[in-house]
């Protein structure tokens, strides 16, 4: 496991680019700007062998690649913590590029801002917790 005080972790936004937060958690950043998203949407990378992903993002294909080329095609799960266009839809393309499975509350489909491609294998219960080997994932609604 990482020396938590020896491993290299910095916060700039740097698009397209993992870039390391702590021992087991990369993010990258959407090139999204917005008054809604910020400098844009950050999507976490959890793990280093086999990943998961936490807001895989928008559909943008240079941030779809970017996950990939981070993660190596090697994702187990991806998380959506909720199905708006700038978090959810990258779902889709990553789970058939590398079989993973997505997880997260069904979409509401009355309401319009939602992502309405985004469609979980799973739910997921509030204080659920996931045992993913490496690391364990808490669910708080």
């Amino acid at each position: 496991m990482a020396d938590l005080h020896t491993t290299l972790v910095h916060y700039d936004i740097v698009y397209g680019e993992a870039v390391r937060i702590s021992p087991l958690v990369r993010r990258i950043t959407a090139n999204n700007p917005s008054p809604f998203t910020g400098p844009g949407t950050n999507t976490y990378i959890v793990g280093s062998e086999c990943c998961s992903v936490i807001d895989p993002g928008p559909a943008d294909q240079e941030h779809i690649d970017a996950i990939l080329k981070a993660t190596g095609g090697k994702i187990d799960y991806l998380f959506a913590t909720h199905a708006h266009s700038d978090h959810s839809p990258a779902a889709l393309p990553l789970a058939a590029a590398t079989g993973a499975k997505v997880v997260g509350l069904p979409v509401d489909h009355s309401y319009s801002a939602l992502d309405k491609t985004f469609v979980p294998d799973r739910g997921v219960d509030d204080g659920e917790l996931l045992d993913l080997g490496e690391y364990q994932l808490r669910s708080i609604y």
